[in-house]
C-alpha cells in the first residue's frame, strides 16, 4: 500500500498544470523584426512555424499565425540567437507561449533534431 501511495504521489507531481496557453512545434518558415517607429514593445520579433495549428488561443477575430518576443523580454538575446540558429540549421522548434491581449508571447523554446 505504501508503494501505491508513493506511485500516486509521483504521478500527481508529474502532472502539473501547464503554465502555457499554447504549445506549437514545427520548422521556422519566417522571422520578422520590427524596428524604428514601430519598435520596442510592438511584437519586436515575430516567428512563424510550419505548423497549421495557431500558436495559442486567441479571442481576436483574425488569429495571428505567429508568436512574438519583445526586446524587453527576459533573455531576449539568447532566445533570438536560438531561433536564428534553428532557422539556419532547419531544426524543429517547439514554442511555449502565453496569450497576452490575444497575441502569443514566447515564454520558452526547445530546439530538436527533427
Amino acid at each position: 500500500m505504501k508503494s501505491f501511495f508513493c506511485a500516486l504521489l509521483l504521478l500527481a507531481a508529474s502532472l502539473q498544470a501547464s503554465a502555457w496557453d499554447g504549445v506549437i512545434s514545427g520548422k521556422i518558415i519566417q522571422i520578422e523584426g520590427v524596428g524604428g517607429a514601430g519598435g520596442a514593445g510592438n511584437f519586436d520579433l515575430r516567428v512563424y512555424l510550419s505548423s497549421p495549428t495557431p500558436p495559442c488561443p486567441s479571442t481576436l477575430p483574425s488569429r495571428p499565425a505567429w508568436s512574438y518576443l519583445n526586446a524587453s523580454d527576459a533573455n531576449y538575446k539568447g532566445l533570438l540567437a536560438m531561433l536564428l540558429m534553428a532557422q539556419a540549421s532547419n531544426k524543429m522548434v517547439t514554442i511555449h507561449s502565453n496569450s497576452v491581449a490575444g497575441y502569443c508571447q514566447i515564454g520558452w523554446i526547445a530546439i530538436t533534431e527533427g
